[in-house]
């Protein structure tokens, strides 16, 4: 790193004795400062000893106090008499006493004040201003981990222009730890040091001194948190006028912790940003051509920020996207549903979820960039509409379950592996077909209700909690059925669903099957089935031509319940053959342990286990019939915990109801990723008319023809020219006019191209017939075509669909 001053400061190598050294220091230090904080005596206000303290600076609810006089006159008189009368005693550097509260969470404020990188120190010195001119991160010597992400060990360089410039040489350390009295509280610990090999810039005017700064915080109510520091400055002058400037100017610089909160949400806000024009770092920079957002992900710098996908990338959710494509203007505030016509509202774009709103219902926040070319932070105001801005404030620090998908490696299996997750598998589908040919119902297909009680249902569907358990989850004496069984068996829970979805088996097993993390991701997001993150850790069996429905993969799930959990499982989906010769579709998911997987039990997520097994039968010729039998293991004892979690997973479970909208969604991507080869479309060069809805390409309306009057609508052939006519819309699939009644509006479920933890809603217009064509389109024929990745077969696809139906009989239906 070279300063504007000409400046070079070197990376500093550290030897494991060093390291030792450091982190010995470190403990002794922060030990000592938490009995300080705790020792501190303060008045029935917050106030500490006037006699020992005169105050000298104050912002809002935070004073700063400066140590009298009289005080460092007894501390140097105690040296010298608990010591040896002929030895001078040592000279007391001046003491700064920060005392206070700010609104806000303790979380938020350790976020904040953590910067374990050379970026996230200079974003945060800009924003907050803490009088920080330059600093560099020398060594790193403990590094954020999964299991506690806020906590680093540092050697750190500092530049700052006081009344005469200076700088440091300090160990930074940040994290959790508890006081004599049990209470939590993070801290943030700055203690000069000092290494032979780093060289003094003297001869530039710069002293090197040094200085001592501890940082506690600590959660006082639902809303304030405490704030103290206590810190020591070696100015080494003996100009007292410049040191009391300096120690004057100190305390206005550490009244910037009053921002520190505002620093955590211009952070959180960053972090929902998807439509950066430039490609962010895993360590909060950006490209070499640009500007780019910080972000939380600097806690990490030695990992990538990108999920790992199966081999199958391409996800019918997921669209390639296009180059520099401009957006569609919304007619009207997302917020509040005002025009932005003429003499209407004034349009804004809010950054986060690139959705139109109106000025009353935008909030323009500071947020900062670094530029690695010019190495340094600056800052942009950007416009975020008030809904992003409530969500980011709720939203947790630290993004959790982003970090656990990071964290989570590309798992290695070995063919031994692979070979007992394929027998396992295979086992646990024979067990489930047995326990539901054995499940005996009713006449009116209900389980039995002395063993089954019924706790959930929607439209067709039905969920039942067994309370009286007879037998569980596999049985026999095979090695595999002994190594999918669970020890405590006698707490083990059970849900079984029964019910139909009106659709086709096809349909179902399309929505079902997932060949990528995005594709799991999208659905989650469609169906809403409490999956708040995912991601496929490995890929056992792919699907095929010749049987395209058929997947094997090991997968990571993270859900949000009543308490947080996750499961590492096997997720199995595929037709076989019931004892009439019937397909049946199957989506098996069964947990299972793997050493090279991390758990997460130091940040308060539970590593539970779950056995699910559904099964699909074509019914009728418009029915699907659905089972679902399910075990899990929440590893609690809490008994209300654990109920509640299970109606939270009935209430997941109903999510299938919404299979066949999620297959129906697929399709309508699948025709527009198909068409985007065709003449007729737009391209995708930058001067082309299209925009691009998270990764999803749409065809402008203003790019069109103007409307002339032989122009008609594509479904109903209705003049859409003239005087006083409806205003047309353009299909987002076929791209041709129709009228205002022959078109509806889908919601579109894409994984952001910018942020791939990020999935977007969208809401788009289709006309009519192409909603009833990709009704009527065959599943598995275009889960074949994603496979091969040939769109010449789009035309093949087009006709075979057409020859199926009456195309305005089909769409006077969907109207």
């Amino acid at each position: 790193m070279v300063h504007k001053s000409g400046i070079i400061v070197p990376t500093l190598e550290l030897e494991r004795n060093d390291e030792k050294l450091v982190q010995k220091l470190a403990a002794t230090l922060l030990q000592q400062n938490l009995d300080q904080y705790s020792d501190l005596a303060v008045t029935n206000v917050g106030h500490p000893d006037s006699r020992s303290w005169a105050a000298i600076q104050r912002r809002e609810g935070i004073r700063v106090y400066k140590e009298s006089t009289r005080q460092q006159r007894q501390q140097i008189t105690s040296q010298a008499a608990t010591g040896n009368s002929n030895v001078k005693p040592a000279k007391v550097p001046p003491s700064l006493l920060l005392v206070g509260t700010v609104k806000g969470s303790l979380d938020d404020l350790l976020y904040a004040t953590a910067a374990s990188s050379t970026e996230a120190m200079l974003t945060k010195s800009k924003f907050i201003n803490d009088g920080v001119v330059a600093s560099k991160v020398l060594a790193r010597i403990i590094e954020p981990s999964m299991a506690d992400p806020l906590h680093f060990l540092n050697v750190t360089w500092r530049y700052c222009t006081l009344s005469e410039p200076r700088d440091y040489v300090c160990l930074d350390v940040a994290g959790w730890s508890n006081t004599d009295r049990g209470e939590r509280v993070a801290y943030h610990l700055i203690h000069s040091v000092g290494f032979d090999v780093l060289p003094s810039y003297e001869h530039k005017g710069i002293a090197r001194v040094n200085m001592s700064v501890c940082w506690i915080f600590r959660q006082k109510t639902a809303t304030l948190v405490e704030c103290y520091a206590r810190g020591f400055y070696d100015l080494d002058t003996t100009n007292a006028m410049l040191n009391s400037i300096s120690m004057h100017t100190i305390a206005l610089q550490w009244l910037s912790c009053a921002k520190l909160i505002s620093y955590a949400q211009s952070m959180k806000l960053a972090r929902l940003v998807n439509c950066v024009k430039v490609p962010v770092s895993s360590d909060c920079s950006e490209s070499d051509s640009g500007d780019g957002l910080y972000g939380n992900s600097a806690l990490f710098p030695s990992q990538s920020m990108h999920s790992s996908t199966s081999s199958f990338g391409d996800s019918t959710m997921l669209l390639p996207p296009p180059q520099e494509l401009s957006r569609i203007l919304a007619p009207c505030c997302k917020l509040c549903c005002k025009s932005f016509r003429f003499l209407g509202a004034s349009r804004r774009v809010c950054q986060a979820c690139d959705q139109d709103v109106c000025s009353r219902c935008s909030i323009k926040e500071t947020l900062c960039l670094f530029s690695r070319t010019r190495q340094r932070a600056r800052e942009s105001k950007k416009n975020f509409c008030k809904h992003c801005v409530a969500g980011a404030m709720r939203s947790k620090a630290g993004a959790l379950d982003d970090l656990m998908a990071q964290a989570l490696p590309r798992l290695e299996l070995s063919n031994q592996d692979i070979k007992t997750i394929l027998e396992l598998s295979v086992c646990l589908l024979e067990t489930n077909l047995m326990l539901q040919k054995q499940l005996q119902l009713t006449r009116d297909r209900f389980p039995d209700s002395r063993v089954w009680r019924e706790v959930q249902r929607k439209d067709g569907m039905r969920v039942f909690k067994e309370f009286q358990p007879q037998h569980l989850l596999p049985s026999g004496n095979s090695p595999q059925a002994d190594a999918a069984s669970h020890p405590d068996q006698a707490k083990m829970s059970s849900l079984l669903m029964l019910g139909t979805v009106a659709g086709n088996l096809n349909d179902v097993m399309y929505a079902s099957i997932a060949m990528s993390t995005d594709s799991m991701r999208a659905r989650s997001k469609f169906v809403q089935d409490g999956v708040v993150n995912s991601k496929i850790l490995s890929c056992v069996e792919s699907p095929t031509s010749d049987d395209p429905f058929h997947t094997l993969n090991v997968t990571w799930r993270y859900y949000s319940l009543s308490e947080p959990r996750d499961y590492t499982c096997i997720e199995a989906t595929g037709l076989v053959s019931n004892d009439y010769g019937e397909p049946v579709g199957f989506h098996l998911i069964h947990s299972l342990d793997f050493a090279q997987l991390p758990m997460f039990q130091n940040y308060g997520v539970e590593r539970a286990n779950m056995s699910a097994c559904t099964f699909f039968r074509q019914k009728s010729s418009t029915l699907v019939e659905c089972y679902t039998r399910g075990y899990f293991d929440f590893r609690s004892m809490n008994g209300l915990l654990n109920n509640m979690s299970l109606h939270t997973i009935s209430t997941q479970w109903l999510s299938m109801a919404r299979y066949v909208e999620c297959a129906q969604m697929k399709k309508l991507v699948w025709w527009m990723r198909m068409r985007t080869g065709r003449d007729s479309f737009a391209s995708t060069s930058q001067s082309s008319s299209s925009t691009s809805s998270g990764g999803i390409t749409v065809i402008q309306q203003n790019a069109r023809p103007r409307v002339q009057s032989g122009t008609r609508c594509r479904v109903c052939n209705l003049s859409l020219g003239g005087f006083l006519r409806s205003r047309p819309r353009v299909c987002a699939c076929c791209a041709e006019w129709a009228c205002k009644r022959c078109c509806v509006k889908k919601q579109v479920c894409v994984v952001s191209s910018h942020n791939k933890s990020k999935v977007n809603e969208k809401k788009l217009v289709f006309c009519a017939q192409c909603i009833a064509e990709a009704s009527k389109s065959d599943a598995s024929l275009i889960l074949r075509e994603e496979l091969m990745g040939d769109s010449s077969s789009y035309t093949s696809t087009r006709r075979a669909t057409l020859e199926t139906m009456n195309i305005l009989e089909e769409c006077s239906l969907v109207l």
